[in-house]
């Protein structure tokens, strides 16, 4: 069946796919009732973590993949409320590989907790200087771990408003917050994105009067480092009508800043060029989508490599993901993700691969993962090689005739230290003082963790030959890696 469908699609479209090669881990499986309104994060470690509404008032439930396997579901601890209708969720990791997640209760509270070795910080509610009130909340990181967040708020009896905050690196709970908007007109449906400078993009949903008719246009605000306004878009504006459900992604590659919308039964997309400073033409996504009265037609956009990526659903629900081609600048085949009716789902971008997680329509919804191979990514650094590498040559005098040694000694890089790495092994590689690198075959492999030294007695004379480099390996979900040489 999927198969047909997807042979269909292939045929209704003419641009190149990528991978839909799909397997599916349920991660709600034995929990009762329906569970709904995923979302899914991964750190540099490689742990994920997914989080979603259980269906027997117990809040919100959580998983987390280590060393190649999913926990078993567990609501996560201390929730202040754990009755109520859920719907929006955001995950991100910083640099020290804790988890930070946000939930919302519907039109009345955010909450914010962290997560990391397996251990929740007591959640708190984001304590918003007016009344929480949305549907859709949004999350991303700076370069220094502050947090920055975005929702609606309603300021006064009528008006709803886009609020803006922030949480540095130590502390516990959002402050700092600006109403962005601060008209007289309503606006919604938030989202945030940081590009490589810390500029903040926030894209939501305005609405516009005084043309006859009422308009809900897709808006953007830029940011700088300093939080200041340095410029409004209004991104669809030629197209008039009613726009939905605004999400905003950042290229740190290519500079881009991508912007997605829902309007007249199509998902639409705009891109800015922060190098030249111009706006594209308005495109199709490619995939369509009738305005469902559960507000459940929403889409993702993300950043990989110097490509975007898309996650939306068709009118018959289905779910597909799709490829913005960062050479070619143009949205590929619309890819389909699961077979069957879906409702909420989560995206995000990890180490080359695409997480996505998803509820089924059918009740009891059921929550399950996969993910496809995305665009190729520098590998991010998670262990780096050995520090303070030390050469001291030694005379050994044996019964008969002395010998020199070259004692190497090392200390572990403090970074895998903050890390919490642990180191497997060390492996020692030597070269020719003439020669310009070293092999790609350790000298000496495999050295014990807990030994930080190497008696080199192989050629060794009294002038000094030879360089000395330490490498760390340790293991990452199953996958050992070994560091980089650092000349």
């Amino acid at each position: 069946m999927r198969k047909i469908g997807l042979w269909i699609l292939f045929l209704i479209f003419s641009v190149n796919a990528f991978s839909v090669d799909f397997s599916y881990t349920h991660l709600s499986k034995g929990q009762p009732g329906n569970n709904r309104y995923p979302g899914i994060g991964e750190n540099d470690n490689g742990e994920r973590l997914a989080i979603w509404r259980s269906g027997n008032k117990r809040g919100m439930l959580f998983t987390h993949f280590k060393d190649g396997s999913w926990s078993n579901p567990a609501p996560i601890p201390n929730q202040p409320e754990t009755d109520g209708v859920y719907l929006g969720s955001d995950i991100v990791a910083d640099s020290e590989n804790r988890f930070h997640v946000i939930w919302e209760l519907m039109d009345d509270f955010v909450f914010y907790a962290t997560f990391r070795d397996g251990v929740w910080t007591k959640p708190v509610k984001v304590p918003w200087p007016a009344r929480y009130e949305g549907f859709q909340i949004s999350l991303d990181i700076r370069s220094d771990d502050e947090l920055v967040i975005v929702a609606t708020c309603k300021y006064e009896r009528i008006y709803k408003d886009i609020t803006v905050g922030y949480l540095k690196k130590g502390e516990t709970n959002f402050s700092r917050f600006k109403n962005l908007t601060d008209d007289r007109e309503s606006s919604s449906s938030a989202a945030v994105a940081v590009d490589a400078n810390d500029h903040i993009w926030v894209a939501y949903k305005g609405e516009v009067f005084g043309l006859g008719e009422e308009v809900l246009e897709t808006c953007l605000f830029h940011l700088d480092q300093d939080n200041a306004l340095v410029d409004f878009s209004e991104v669809s504006k030629e197209q008039g009508g009613w726009a939905f459900l605004q999400w905003v992604a950042a290229n740190d590659n290519t500079g881009l800043v991508m912007v997605t919308w829902w309007l007249r039964g199509a998902f639409w997309s705009r891109w800015y060029n922060q190098s030249t400073e111009t706006w594209s033409p308005i495109r199709s996504i490619g995939v369509s989508s009738e305005r469902h009265p559960d507000f459940s037609m929403w889409n993702k956009v993300v950043a990989q490599g110097n490509d975007f990526y898309c996650l939306a659903k068709s009118s018959s629900h289905h779910l597909y993901i799709v490829k913005f081609n960062g050479e070619t600048e143009a949205w590929e085949t619309p890819i389909l993700v699961y077979d069957k009716p879906t409702v909420y789902f989560d995206l995000f971008p990890a180490h080359g691969n695409l997480l996505i997680a998803f509820c089924t329509r059918e009740e009891p919804t059921q929550v399950y993962f996969t993910l496809l191979a995305g665009t190729p990514e520098i590998p991010k650094i998670r262990v780096k090689s050995a520090v303070n590498v030390h050469i001291e040559p030694q005379l050994e005098r044996s019964f008969f005739k002395g010998f020199w040694i070259n004692h190497i000694t090392w200390e572990n890089n403090p970074f895998n230290v903050e890390q919490n790495v642990t180191i497997d092994y060390f492996n020692l590689y030597r070269k020719l003082k003439t020669e310009t690198t070293y092999g790609s075959t350790p000298y000496q492999a495999n050295i014990p963790a807990s030994q930080l030294y190497f008696d080199d007695t192989d050629g060794i004379q009294a002038t000094p030959l030879y360089d000395y480099a330490v490498t760390c390996v340790a293991t990452f979900n199953g996958e050992q890696i070994e560091s980089e040489i650092e000349y």
